[in-house]
């Protein structure tokens, strides 16, 4: 059986690992490491400093560069993506990056990982910084989140749907329910039409134009011109 989990006292702590080497220059496939190592020290500066980032996890990756390849990609579209829009179609950037960043802070202090709750607090207030967050309002959130159920009027409607999923998905996933999806759901459409309703409003725009042109053309509009007399 095992033994119940304990707050660290703070006798295990590790000490900090000695900076990693850059890409090596002796090996054959240097242009491939090199290039990794440059993207993860721009991609995870995520925008919060002007210059590139260097840091221990990209070099410790240098090891591995076919899965390092596919963490960039993976890491930057689930932590690191801005919002973005094709045709009026949102493509990234679903969820604010502050609210991502309670969710990882959350799982981190739920799992006790170290790594995750120091770099995170520190890449999360950053984060709530660049998005127009006074710290310590973020550092307020950050002090109560495992106890956000407990105080839901120091959190947004959709930063409270967001900690839950976090925290079924931490502890017991089976406790998710529908219902808790569909207002999650609800939560993030309802969230994304605030943030970026000018983002959208062209494309409905033109959309709901299409649709009288062709409701005006099927009524027996003989020109294009008398349709679109008819649709406006």
């Amino acid at each position: 059986m095992l033994a119940p989990a304990r707050p660290s006292d703070g006798q295990e702590t590790r000490v900090c690992s000695i900076p990693l080497r850059d890409a090596d220059f002796g090996l054959g496939n240097v242009n491939w490491t090199k290039g990794l190592q440059a993207m993860s020290d721009w991609i995870w500066s995520a925008n919060l400093t002007p210059t590139a980032f260097p840091n221990n996890l990209g070099r410790y990756l240098l090891q591995i560069p076919a899965i390092f390849e596919q963490q960039l990609a993976f890491s930057t579209t689930l932590i690191f993506d801005e919002p973005s829009f094709r045709n009026g179609v949102q493509v990234s950037g679903f969820i604010e990056r502050p609210i991502r960043e309670l969710a990882i802070n959350l799982i981190g202090q739920r799992r006790r990982a170290r790594y995750t709750m120091t770099h995170h607090a520190v890449l999360g207030t950053l984060t709530a910084r660049r998005h127009g967050y006074a710290d310590r309002d973020f550092a307020a959130k950050l002090m109560i989140l495992t106890e956000h159920a407990r105080h839901p009027d120091r959190f947004s409607p959709v930063e409270r749907a967001v900690l839950r999923f976090a925290d079924a998905f931490a502890t017991d996933s089976k406790s998710w329910t529908d219902e808790e999806c569909a207002e999650l759901k609800a939560a993030l459409c309802e969230d994304n039409k605030r943030r970026h309703a000018g983002e959208t409003a062209w494309m409905a725009r033109l959309e709901a134009a299409r649709a009288a042109w062709r409701g005006a053309v099927g009524a027996g509009a003989g020109s294009p011109e008398q349709a679109a007399a008819a649709a406006a």
